[in-house]
């Protein structure tokens, strides 16, 4: 049942305790004619006993155990590396949603075989159907004279090697005329 409009509000400060006594005795004159009206203070009446009751609950202390529980929860979530939080997220998502977890998977793993077989081509490749012309390594011009990290390496590799290089040189830095080697030395030797 519907109180009366116009007493609604008026009732539910009468059950509240803060209506001026006068409005409340005439409206305690209507509500004895008029059931709805009555009805309606009565289940604001209880209301209000109930929430005055609620208020005077002792007040609810936390235990012991409950800041224990607390504290280990907290420990256990500084203790997870931030590294590690991206599984959680993935574990998470396979629960939810599997398809879009296993999609997203193999588009991973299709950009890195992609990657991986595109990083160990040659960065400067000719095309195809390009011609490429060598040049000759003494175009026109005289080879530098070499240097003493010439003469490490090809000691390096070999005697013969070195005893080349220093025949290279002393033909092109002598004048015209016989040049001493060890293995020219050795030939001589040889055939004598």
């Amino acid at each position: 049942m519907n109180p009366c409009a116009k007493n609604k509000r008026s009732i539910a400060w009468m059950a509240a305790g803060v209506l001026d006594v006068t409005d409340a005795e005439t409206l305690r004159q209507h509500m004895e004619g008029c059931a709805s009206c009555k009805c309606y203070w009565q289940s604001m009446c209880e209301l209000s006993e109930r929430v005055v009751s609620a208020n005077n609950l002792p007040n609810a202390e936390p235990t012991e155990l409950f800041h224990r529980t607390v504290v280990q929860k907290i420990r256990k979530q500084a203790q997870h590396a931030c590294f590690f939080d991206w599984i959680i997220i993935v574990q998470r998502l396979c629960r939810e949603r599997p398809l879009a977890t296993f999609s997203a998977g193999v588009v991973v793993m299709l950009a890195l075989l992609l990657w991986i077989n595109n990083s160990g081509r040659d960065a400067h490749r000719v095309p195809s159907g390009v011609r490429v012309a060598t040049v000759p390594n003494s175009a026109g011009r005289a080879a530098p004279p070499s240097r003493l990290s010439s003469y490490h390496r090809a000691a390096d590799i070999s005697p013969e090697r070195l005893d080349t290089l220093l025949t290279q040189n002393a033909a092109r830095t002598s004048p015209a005329g016989e040049t001493f080697t060890v293995s020219s030395l050795r030939e001589r030797s040889l055939e004598n």
